[in-house]
């Protein structure tokens, strides 16, 4: 079995030259063309630089190929042991007013065209977080800076579009930075940090294995306080 996984590279600034190292979010393919993990390098810099515009080759597909030009923040890669280990990534891209998440997958052809995950949010949307339950399916958290206050938000994937988010901080809280971990697949664990500490959420999903494009899953959250 061929072994899968990352490759995190960091590079320095060739100054002598006057050139920055490339950066690079690409899928890595063996001398099959089949997926063989991520090759995520930062190039040096404050902050470091992670987009640049890249080409595919016969052994890399990067991702985004405009590179950082618009701002885009670092993303979240992280692979899918479900489904052949392809990876998911998602990350904050500024639209001009504000900056929003958006993600793409890997379909063992190529990425699919980035998407958004919400188009009703004018705020921005930052560091967000992915997990996969043992069949596959992805939960994600992140937190929208609000004016100056943090809401922690949580979203799962359907069939091919992510749930309405849902707003699992308490309200009025500066909420930011949030972590997810699984109890099992329908027990989601966040934390996220406030200015009196870390808050806890246990978030209970419903049980289906036919979860749709139509309806958003109806979810319990529980709150306690570290």
């Amino acid at each position: 079995m061929k072994r899968r996984g990352f490759v995190l590279v960091p590079v320095l600034v060739l100054s002598a030259a006057g050139l920055m190292a490339r950066a690079e979010v690409s899928a890595r393919l063996d001398d099959t063309g089949e997926y063989a993990g991520m090759h995520v390098r930062y190039a040096g810099g404050n902050p470091p630089r992670i987009w640049t515009a890249g080409v595919p080759t016969a052994t890399r597909r990067p991702l985004n190929p405009t590179g950082d030009i618009l701002g885009d923040l670092a993303p979240t890669v992280l692979e899918n042991p479900a489904d052949r280990n392809y990876p998911w990534v998602v990350w904050s891209h500024p639209n001009g007013t504000d900056v929003d998440l958006i993600f793409s997958r890997w379909t063992g052809s190529g990425w699919n065209p980035p998407q958004f995950v919400q188009t009703d949010n004018f705020f921005d949307d930052l560091d967000p977080r992915l997990v996969f339950t043992s069949r596959g399916r992805a939960y994600m958290v992140w937190w929208t800076n609000e004016g100056g206050t943090g809401v922690v938000s949580f979203s799962m994937f359907l069939a091919s579009r992510w749930m309405t988010p849902l707003e699992i901080s308490s309200g009025g809280i500066d909420s930011r930075r949030p972590a997810l971990t699984l109890d099992d697949d329908l027990h989601v664990v966040v934390t996220y940090e406030t200015p009196s500490g870390r808050e806890v959420r246990t978030l209970t999903l419903p049980g289906r294995d036919t979860i749709t494009d139509d309806v958003d899953p109806k979810i319990r959250a529980e709150i306690s306080v570290e």
